[in-house]
């Protein structure tokens, strides 16, 4: 593949500068295997939605972690000071 690495880079705002080398790889059901796959029509694509494995010693709350469905919407980032904040505006802004 032949492209610009300025086009792809994150110039960080607050003076943090950390390189973390990781290889790209072109997309493909033989690369995407255990993580999904290419999808052709999405309009017509079947979605299984299951809750999400619960890590370490925090379990998932019964009421979550299933509840995401398919939508679409920005996520809007934004700084203040040295924290970036975030909005998903797909579920309700918060």
């Amino acid at each position: 593949m032949d492209f610009d690495l300025k086009e792809i880079a994150y110039i960080s705002t607050t003076g943090v500068r950390h390189i973390h080398e990781t290889r790209l790889v072109a997309a493909s059901d033989e690369a995407l295997k255990g993580y999904g796959c290419l999808v052709e029509t999405p309009t017509t694509f079947p979605i299984e939605i299951v809750r999400w494995p619960a890590q370490g010693w925090r379990p998932v709350d019964n009421d979550s972690g299933d509840r995401g469905g398919v939508t679409e919407g920005l996520f809007e980032f934004w700084w203040k000071g040295e924290t970036l904040y975030a909005r998903n505006t797909a579920v309700g802004g918060s």
